[in-house]
């Protein structure tokens, strides 16, 4: 059972290139528990999912079909030949015993709502299997259990293979899953993706496959996908995760907000900035502060622009001779008024730290940060002590006195 979780929601101003991008590690919540009146038929239910997995990794239309309810076979036809498009390496469906849900009464016949573990890894992209939740009703006709609909309770997990048609365009380094209403924009995603992937790689050249999956929805897919409360017109992407078996994030998804992603003059930029987030994803954990986390994506994102530092930090610049620069970004800086320039001492913070230790001294001091444990402020003076030798007090000195200099 995927676990509650806050949706987190973070935007990314490039003023001077004209952008808005979000990015979000988003884990969906859980169906509430509640009582169920009648026995549970636990062991057709998960006979029923066994045997669809089976049937996919057998490419068995039929098989996967069989165990499927009348009014809803079109909708799961659809979908298995949308799972078909995708290189699926692992695919299957576990039951959780563990939630116990009313189940709906419109059916008028014996019914069954579960918590589905859906388990998928895409071959090549996924360095680990990922498990999705989702809520499905199960219906009993001539004594046969029967997959009956997806859409009976809200939450867990919705692909864009759940909610449309699709297709797919690969490249060596990026897979887009797209609705076919959006293929000029998903052909357009892959350049620039490939083009991203390889400015991540100079800086992060290890610990991820190197390929990343770019998900081109309908605009109105968007809110579906990500589980996002936040104000999407203004949202160009949107990094997604959920929880492999061990609890840790995996299956990264880059989602594109269609009508804001249009607008952007520079879109390898953005993309490089959510491709950072999916190349840390495993040194990223509780302890890595979220200046850290934003302020590496934009050193990645920024450092080949070309473009000046107070083009990039023109709110920063702005509010300079204003701001006391006592303490480095936390969480709540990073919304409302001040969130641009939240940003902008963050990347600062990080183009200080490849001044003086270097590039592969930043990459390390993230790594440290995210491996050391403990609370956010003890991980953060360790990675201070280890790979720069200073305080925390003497980095932000240090600090402020950098960021007066670059944009003061």
């Amino acid at each position: 059972m995927v676990p509650a979780a806050a949706v987190l929601v973070a935007l990314e101003l490039a003023v001077g290139i004209g952008f808005l991008a979000a990015q979000a590690t988003a884990v969906r919540p859980s169906a509430p528990r509640v009582s169920q009146s009648s026995s549970p038929p636990y062991d057709d239910v998960q006979a029923l999912l066994t045997a669809r997995g089976i049937a996919l990794a057998r490419h068995d239309r039929t098989a996967f079909l069989a165990g499927v309810d009348q009014p809803f076979v079109a909708a799961q036809s659809r979908l298995y030949d949308n799972l078909r498009k995708l290189p699926l390496k692992v695919a299957t469906y576990a039951l959780d015993t563990r939630v116990r849900l009313d189940p709906p009464t419109r059916y008028g016949v014996p019914a069954y709502l579960g918590s589905v573990d859906f388990t998928v890894q895409l071959a090549g992209f996924d360095q680990t299997p990922s498990v999705e939740t989702q809520y499905l009703t199960f219906v009993q006709r001539d004594g046969r259990w029967l997959l009956a609909s997806d859409s009976d309770l809200d939450g867990g997990t919705r692909g864009l293979w759940d909610l449309a048609a699709i297709d797919t365009m690969t490249s060596d380094s990026v897979l887009v899953v797209y609705d076919p209403v959006e293929r000029s924009l998903a052909a357009e995603c892959l350049a620039a993706a490939q083009r991203a992937v390889r400015r991540v790689v100079a800086v992060v050249p290890s610990g991820w496959t190197r390929r990343v999956v770019i998900v081109v929805p309908s605009a109105a897919a968007v809110p579906k996908l990500t589980q996002s409360t936040a104000d999407l017109t203004r949202i160009a992407a949107v990094t997604t995760a959920d929880l492999s078996a061990s609890g840790g994030p995996s299956g990264a998804r880059v989602v594109i907000n269609s009508p804001t992603f249009r607008t952007l003059s520079r879109p390898e930029v953005l993309l490089a900035h959510e491709i950072t987030h999916v190349a840390t994803r495993s040194v990223t954990t509780a302890s890595t502060p979220l200046w850290l986390t934003e302020g590496f994506a934009d050193y990645v994102a920024y450092r080949d622009a070309g473009l000046p530092v107070r083009t990039v930090a023109r709110e920063l610049a702005a509010s300079i001779g204003s701001r006391r620069l006592d303490a480095l970004p936390v969480r709540s800086d990073f919304t409302g008024p001040g969130l641009a320039v939240a940003y902008q001492e963050s990347w600062l913070a990080c183009r200080l730290i490849a001044a003086r230790a270097g590039e592969a001294g930043l990459v390390r001091f993230y790594a440290v940060v995210g491996g050391a444990g403990g609370d956010v402020d003890s991980a953060v003076s360790t990675g201070l002590r280890e790979v720069l030798r200073m305080t925390p007090e003497q980095f932000v000195a240090t600090w402020r006195a950098y960021v007066t200099t670059q944009v003061g």
